[in-house]
């Protein structure tokens, strides 16, 4: 549901439950609602199955967001942003990830309110614990290989332009250093 003002409340999105309508999600990858200066509200309910664990793991993989706000199934609420401090954070991750503890009985409605200047994409999935460390521990062991070997190419050109004096490797420092930043701000 958009909320082109940003100034709904819970209650008040509550109340209009039936204005909401169906995320388009294009590739089966992620909801995206493109550049867009509205709040956006997501409602997902979870039916328990009695035989999974009742503490899960929801994931909104897109670290730029500016804001974005939790309200569990037991009244928890929860916000963050990447204009909020990281130890702010629920659970210290380079992606926004909620601890969802759902009901015993009956249909836990999880709600998101997300908001950014930026792109408005939003990639959940929804983890049993154990899985989701694992799959980070995995993504994690990636990046470091990848920043690693941007530090090392940065490295050794840095030693060619001492030992040369050529200019072209300086460049190519100042290009794997910028590249390794930017990435590292994205991610």
């Amino acid at each position: 549901m958009e909320d082109p003002g940003g100034e709904l409340s819970l209650a008040d999105v509550q109340r209009r439950g039936n204005e909401f309508r169906p995320a388009q999600v294009e590739g089966g990858e992620a909801i995206n609602f493109g550049y867009s200066s509205s709040a956006w509200w997501l409602r997902m309910e979870l039916e328990p199955d009695p035989s999974a664990p009742r503490d899960w793991l929801l994931e909104v993989a897109f670290p730029t967001l500016d804001s974005v706000e939790y309200f569990g199934p037991g009244g928890e609420r929860l916000g963050t942003g990447d204009r909020l401090p990281f130890a702010q954070r629920p659970l210290a991750h380079r992606n926004f990830v909620f601890p969802v503890h759902l009901l015993a009985a009956g249909t836990s409605t999880v709600w998101l309110r997300i908001a950014s200047e930026g792109t408005l994409t939003v990639p959940l999935r929804l983890w049993q614990g154990e899985a989701f460390w694992q799959d980070s521990h995995a993504s994690y062991s990636v990046l470091s290989v990848y920043f690693g070997m941007l530090l090392a190419l940065a490295l050794y050109n840095l030693l060619l332009w001492f030992s040369l004096r050529d200019h072209a490797y300086l460049t190519y420092v100042l290009f794997a250093t910028s590249m390794a930043v930017g990435q590292l701000s994205l991610n």
